[in-house]
């Protein structure tokens, strides 16, 4: 009688294990920063420390949102973003959250998420993936993301 249990306890156990390793995650988008708050402040950062804003637009549940930031915080990538930007990572939930502040800057989440815009200090758009440039995430080499990056450091 117990042997034909054991699958059902080894299932129940591995989505224990998932579902507590995922609750102890830090989410890459905090669901409750006020946005144009912390814009402004890395506005003004942005002109003092002669650094260029890299906005990021994603949601937690979004798998390619998961891939891109991992690629992200990885290294030397993080290395590279922290000391060349100032980063803002904008959660757009399901679509229903932050989508005037995505407006403001040529509405990139409407070609898919992750979705990136990079900011001079005087608030110049340099570059907007609004054609979904990094949508598919899951395909992406770290090179590839560093190279964008390189590109519109300050």
């Amino acid at each position: 009688m117990i042997k034909k249990h054991i699958p059902l306890i080894a299932a129940l156990l591995i989505i224990s294990t998932l579902i507590i390793l995922y609750e102890k995650k830090e989410l890459p988008f905090n669901e409750n920063l006020n946005i144009e708050k912390e814009y402004k402040i890395l506005l003004n950062r942005s002109k003092s420390e002669n650094k260029n804003i890299l906005i990021e637009f994603g949601a937690n549940w979004c798998m390619d949102c998961s891939v891109f930031n991992d690629i992200l915080t990885r290294e030397p990538n993080l290395s590279y973003l922290n000391a060349n930007y100032l980063i803002l990572k904008v959660d757009v939930g399901k679509f229903d959250r932050n989508l005037e502040f995505s407006k403001k800057f040529e509405d990139p989440i409407q070609s898919g998420i992750p979705a990136i815009v990079i900011l001079s200090s005087e608030e110049k758009i340099l570059v907007s993936t609004n054609n979904g440039e990094f949508s598919n995430s899951r395909g992406l080499k770290d090179i590839t993301v560093l190279d964008f990056f390189k590109k519109w450091k300050k």
